[in-house]
């Protein structure tokens, strides 16, 4: 992407990001609240449209005037995971992973609950969890039935948006391995936002840095850390200071 810009009326969020994802990494994006980092993964994801600028995805140019039958094709290489699952509470995990199947393909519905399955064990949520609702699991497995469903229609780019949020950190930690493993084993380019330092530096192989509306450092989370732009440091000097912040302290 080149010189995007996003606004919200007369608000502008993005202020010309330039920013590449390489096929094959896992690419963090960070930044103080208001940077628009989940902002920008809607634009990645093609849920909103860049105000100005120029976006690119599998090697296709895309114009924000191209009308939806052209971007469907390119949607379906795309999964999203978004921060709370965005599960339909009225649908069972199995239904919630079988809908975008269903919507998107001309499988007979016996393959379609079939390859849901098998996304479900995918991501090591047991058998049982399939005829569940979204209420009934833990943290953890929401988490897990989040990323089963945005790999229903196996994408090429996976974007997660907070994956770890609320998690413990033994849940966190284990969902880690599970994006690190799916994304070797499918041959996945991986984008997500977080405030969880030990994803950044345990799943990306570089970080993006949002600020002022646009990318101030790409690098990997190591080298961001030791960054001296002290918007930068700040940022990872806060961030560091939370993890050890007694819970109900100052």
């Amino acid at each position: 992407m080149r010189a995007i810009e996003t606004r919200f009326g007369a608000t502008r969020v993005h202020r010309g990001v330039d920013l590449e994802v390489r096929r094959g990494e896992a690419l963090g994006l960070v930044g103080g609240s208001g940077s628009g980092k989940s902002v920008l993964l809607s634009v990645i994801s093609l849920l909103k449209a860049p105000s100005a600028g120029e976006l690119a995805l599998f090697g296709e140019r895309l114009d924000s005037a191209m009308d939806e039958a052209t971007l469907i094709p390119v949607r379906r290489r795309i999964g999203v995971m978004f921060q709370q699952g965005a599960l339909f509470s009225s649908l069972t995990v199995l239904e919630n992973v079988m809908l975008p199947l269903s919507e998107h393909s001309d499988l007979p519905a016996t393959l379609v609950e079939e390859f849901a399955r098998l996304k479900i064990a995918l991501v090591g949520l047991p058998a049982a969890a399939a005829e569940r609702y979204p209420r009934e699991l833990s943290g953890g497995m929401l988490k897990r039935a989040g990323v089963a469903r945005a790999l229903a229609l196996d994408p090429e780019l996976l974007l997660l948006d907070e994956p770890s949020a609320g998690l413990d950190p033994v849940s966190a930690a284990e969902l880690d391995a599970l994006l690190n493993t799916l994304r070797h084993a499918l041959g996945l380019t991986l984008v997500l936002v977080t405030h969880d330092l030990d994803s950044l530096f345990t799943v990306t192989d570089r970080v993006a840095y949002l600020g002022q509306g646009r990318v101030l450092a790409v690098a990997p989370a190591t080298e961001l850390s030791e960054s001296r732009e002290p918007e930068i440091a700040r940022y990872f000097g806060n961030a560091r200071a939370a993890r050890f912040r007694a819970p109900g302290g100052g």
